[in-house]
């Protein structure tokens, strides 16, 4: 999916191993996952690279603690 994002020097570039990127490092074909402020239509992070189930799971699924 294609949408048109605000990207400011508040959002946070990632690689797939959570290392910091700069925006330049980004080329078009890659593969993004952008956590958004969705009020504002702003990119918040943005991670490159491909998101694996358990990936997915740490970053946005919160299980109660026991």
């Amino acid at each position: 999916m294609t949408v048109l994002m605000e990207v400011s020097g508040k959002t946070l570039f990632l690689d797939e191993h959570g290392k910091i990127l700069v925006f330049t490092d980004l080329r078009a074909g890659d593969t993004v996952w952008v956590a958004v402020n969705s009020r504002q239509r702003s990119a918040l992070r943005i991670r490159k690279g491909p998101m694996t189930l358990e990936k997915l799971h740490q970053i946005h699924v919160r299980f109660p603690q026991t």
